[in-house]
């Protein structure tokens, strides 16, 4: 139910409280008609870390929040990790909701490439255009443990484009080799969205030449996997381009306008042509005349005062330097004649909420402070040249962004600013702890307990990590920061301390920089009671062939599962449809399809419209900047630095067991399978000319290689699904929608006595004293540790850290 409040302001003139011109009755339905058809879900992803290495597992759980709607919109999520630079999608699952909760794991195999990732979920309920109603991005590393067999180094020949070229060398030197034989030095590489290629030299070193026109603002990488010697290492070099010497300068006037005679509060967001923000100074001019100098901070945002006078136009002179070529003017927006200036001294607030309203003549107007979601705050009063202080109280409010909206009496919007709404009324979260400083090899236990904001205990369901500092990056991963401000503004600048949402004055500046919002009320006025959110759950398709043509009469096609068994009928050209019911599995497992009654060698054909999906989001996904580009890249900034002693360590143990390739780069036991499959210590599935041969493993990536004319040879992706043989060849086995492995504690074995997850565990629930208990033990990992714990009370957040050391 929405809640309405009317208002008694107190001014600092007197002024009286008229009528209001815009009928309640009315805007009650448009708001409930339009949240209806906006339905505001939102979707956060709390993983174990978010710096991995090869043959770890990305624990996570997934937390579908809705407003003021218990309806279950999707059945599961879909994860998928695809690479920064090429926008490549590696891994893609599907994982069971439960009460608005999904858990589960991704491993990365050994042979996955080190790099910049984005590891992205979404709902599977989709809108009318195939869109999902909510995603998430989180950008993670993955670095590699593997000892490398070489050494590569990438550097361009010539620091510009000749005849439309650029030239990029690649040279490798052996660390050590026991063959005799001379290696060929084997290439396969991508540069922007050009497709991949390939090229070889029996020598260490070679020059591919780069096509000017193929490095992208978007993807200006090259991107190369260099096997040399039976080994393989993954490299990026960001290739040198023209400066695109421009800035991007955006002004956001408080309210959303400049007005004649009136002095107001600007913000301004500095920005490089690719999207990096930009700390930087420019001079504020008035008549091409200089009144002062403004900056940026480091979030790339700036604010200053400006009293607008009539008649002048106003303008930002920024001078040529590091992103400038030469001194650019940037205009300021146009002023108004007879406006209106809101201002508030904190848009962060709590229960009240202070507005001052200016304007040089007098105005009835109407003061609307909403979320679009049916909670709304309605008066209308009179704007006096001398200026008007409001105090709103926001008791009927809930927790989080609203809108203030000052609207003419033809609700028409004059000024609108973002604010957030009782910001302290946050859960605490207390650890009790034995001790602060752990033994390695020690027995840990954490009380955790919630309260309220006013002291009361609560009941909250949570995920809980414990994870090694070094493996967690500087910006902000809870589920404040994401719900309430990635949610609902999109992309925002990163805050340096990765703080994010607990950071007041980040919070302020965000707020200021994306106050103005007037399409949103224009739509909201505008949305016609026969408009409906229309929602889908498309099912996954397929098609049984014989003899490379469809079946033509119809079928039953055998879903098995983990102990579960469906039976789905076929139409008569053999297509059939797998709703999610079908497809619900066990961790790790897969789903095999068949044909009932029948031993005949059918083909299945198998469309999923979420894998099209993750492809095309992984596409145009917006990744914020990163950092300048360099001429040279070498694989010995590959490895994870914190892990050098783990490695050495590690190697000593696993000779011991007599393991091929060290304990992070196990390829399979040794030998071809009953099939015949075989994969060599580059991961090349049934390549003739391997020489060390091990069989391959159910559910991993590989590459098969064909040669080609001379140096070159083509190499495509294959997934290894298992060797199938007798009566399993008239079946297909396929990906099913996984139920969440729920606890990950750190084992013994030689791989995992220095693993970096100490502890994890999801679905955690307090009892009725708002308290609950994780247990674990610490390993021989001595270093500082960060408990993380992220979840949801009834109608709450939670989100809280604490720091362990283990000596």
């Amino acid at each position: 139910m929405s809640k309405i409040v009317y208002i008694l302001f107190f001014f600092s003139t007197i002024c009286r409280l008229q009528a209001q011109s815009l009928d309640n009755e009315i805007l009650a339905t448009r708001f409930k008609t339009f949240s209806k058809s906006h339905t505001a879900i939102g979707i956060f992803m709390h993983s174990d870390k978010n710096v991995y290495t090869n043959n770890e597992k990305i624990w996570f759980s997934i937390y579908q929040l809705k407003a003021n709607d218990k309806k279950e919109y999707s059945p599961f999520m879909n994860v998928f990790l695809m690479r920064s630079d090429n926008r490549k999608v590696v891994l893609d699952q599907k994982f069971r909701v439960e009460r608005d909760i999904c858990s589960g794991n991704l491993t990365l195999p050994d042979t996955i490439a080190p790099g910049n990732y984005q590891l992205v979920c979404f709902t599977s309920a989709l809108d009318v255009k195939g869109e999902p109603l909510s995603k998430y991005t989180q950008p993670i590393i993955i670095k590699n443990t593997n000892v490398p067999g070489f050494d590569v180094r990438l550097a361009l020949v010539d620091s510009t484009a000749i005849d439309g070229k650029l030239k990029v060398k690649i040279k490798v030197n052996p660390v050590a080799s026991d063959s005799k034989a001379k290696p060929i030095l084997q290439v396969s590489y991508t540069t922007g969205q050009a497709r991949e290629r390939y090229i070889s030299s029996e020598t260490n070193e070679l020059i591919i030449p780069v096509l000017r026109d193929e490095v992208t603002t978007i993807n200006p990488n090259l991107q190369a996997a260099v096997r040399y010697g039976g080994n393989i290492q993954h490299v990026s070099l960001a290739l040198l381009m023209p400066v695109n010497r421009q800035i991007k300068v955006r002004f956001y006037p408080e309210g959303g306008n400049l007005s004649a005679g009136l002095t107001s509060l600007v913000g301004w967001e500095a920005k490089t042509a690719q999207g990096a923000t930009v700390q930087l100074e420019g001079q504020l001019l008035q008549d091409d005349k200089l009144v002062s100098t403004v900056k940026t901070n480091s979030l790339g945002v700036g604010k200053f005062m400006l009293a607008a006078m009539p008649g002048s136009s106003y303008s930002l002179k920024i001078k040529a330097g590091n992103y400038l070529k030469s001194d650019t003017i940037v205009p300021l927006p146009r002023i108004l004649q007879d406006g209106i200036y809101m201002h508030l001294n904190e848009a962060v607030v709590n229960d009240t909420l202070r507005i001052k309203l200016h304007s040089l003549t007098k105005k009835s107007v109407q003061v609307l402070i909403h979320n679009y979601r049916g909670d709304y705050v309605l008066a209308t009063t009179t704007i006096n040249p001398a200026g008007n202080k409001i105090d709103l109280s926001l008791n009927t409010m809930p927790r989080g962004l609203a809108t203030v909206t000052v609207l003419d009496n033809a609700g028409k919007p004059l000024a609108e600013r973002l604010v957030f709404c009782h910001y302290d009324d946050s859960t605490s979260v207390n650890f009790a702890l034995a001790k602060k400083v752990y033994k390695t090899n020690d027995s840990v236990q954490i009380k955790l307990s919630l309260k309220d904001n006013k002291g009361k205990p609560i009941l909250g369901v949570f995920s809980a990590s414990v994870v090694q500092e070094s493996r967690l990056m500087a910006s902000a991963n809870d589920i404040e920061t994401a719900i309430y401000l990635k949610n609902e503004l999109g992309e925002l600048p990163i805050d340096p301390s990765g703080v994010g949402f607990r950071n007041k004055a980040y919070l302020e500046d965000v707020l200021l920089i994306r106050g103005w919002r007037r399409y949103t009320w224009q739509e909201l006025i505008n949305w016609k009671q026969t408009d409906s959110l229309q929602i889908q759950v498309p099912p996954v398709k397929g098609q049984i062939f014989l003899n490379k043509k469809p079946i033509t009469s119809l079928v039953d096609v055998v879903v098995l599962g983990s102990n579960q068994l469906t039976l789905v009928p076929t139409s008569a050209d053999g297509a059939f449809f797998l709703n999610p019911q079908n497809l619900f599995v066990a961790a790790d497992k897969q789903i095999k399809l068949s044909v009932n009654k029948s031993t005949r060698n059918y083909l299945f054909k198998i469309i999923d419209p979420y894998q099209d999906l993750a492809t095309a989001l992984a596409k145009r996904l917006v990744i914020p900047a990163s950092r300048v580009s360099q001429p040279t890249a070498n694989n010995s900034e590959q490895p994870a630095p914190s892990l050098q002693n783990t490695i050495n360590l590690q190697t000593v143990k696993v000779t011991a067991s007599k393991r091929n390739g060290g304990a992070q780069s196990f390829h399979g036991e040794p030998g071809v399978n009953d099939c015949g499959d075989y994969v060599d210590e580059a991961g090349h599935l049934n390549y003739e000319k391997s020489k060390n041969r091990f069989k391959p493993i159910n559910g991993r990536w590989y590459t098969k290689v064909t040669d080609l004319q001379g140096s070159y040879f083509k190499v495509d992706p294959i997934f290894y699904t298992g060797c199938l043989t007798g009566s399993q060849k008239e079946g297909v086995f396929i990906s099913g929608i996984y139920g969440g492995k729920e606890y990950y504690h750190a084992e013994t074995s030689a791989v995992n006595i220095y693993g970096s997850t100490l502890y994890w565990g999801s679905q955690i629930k307090t009892d009725a004293n708002g308290e609950a208990q994780i247990k674990f033990s610490t390993n021989e990992l001595a270093d500082s540790f960060k408990v993380i714990v992220q979840g949801i009370t009834a109608d709450n957040m939670i989100s809280a850290t604490q720091e362990i050391k283990v000596k």
